[in-house]
């Protein structure tokens, strides 16, 4: 076991407190459907630019983003596809498995994560869950 000798608490309590800076986490996960059915290549394309929205929505807020993640799942009876996308505020990576680009994808299983700090929580899950799944309704899911 490591000791170590010096004076300070563990407790996490107050490592934001202090800045006043308490970190926003929206999560969600939801099936999206798409008519006509979409490439899954296309709808990664698009769901990278979502990311980047999200992202340019924390930072124009002057916030900073610890992470986003993406993760999107074809439910179609026969497949294995799924899709990872995740961003810290610079580029977007991606991965995709199972075929997934190749596919035609017309219905998913969507979970989407984004921690930040120094933005209002509610904003970001409004803001987010609009854009992630395309809802009006965006104050109810948060």
């Amino acid at each position: 076991m490591h000791k170590h000798d010096h004076d300070h608490d563990h407790a996490q309590a107050g490592l934001y407190a202090e800045d006043g800076v308490i970190p926003a986490v929206y999560s969600e996960t939801r099936r999206s459907s798409f008519a006509p059915a979409t490439t899954g290549a296309a709808l990664a394309g698009r769901l990278a630019d979502v990311i980047d929205d999200v992202a340019a929505f924390i930072q124009e807020r002057g916030g900073f983003i610890g992470h986003i993640k993406l993760h999107a799942r074809d439910l179609a009876v026969d497949s294995e596809a799924a899709l990872w996308l995740s961003s810290t505020g610079r580029n977007v990576s991606c991965r995709a498995c199972g075929g997934w680009n190749e596919r035609e994808v017309s219905e998913a299983e969507i979970g989407f994560t984004a921690i930040a700090l120094a933005v209002e929580e509610t904003e970001l899950a409004s803001f987010a869950h609009r854009f992630v799944f395309g809802d009006a309704d965006a104050e109810a899911h948060s």
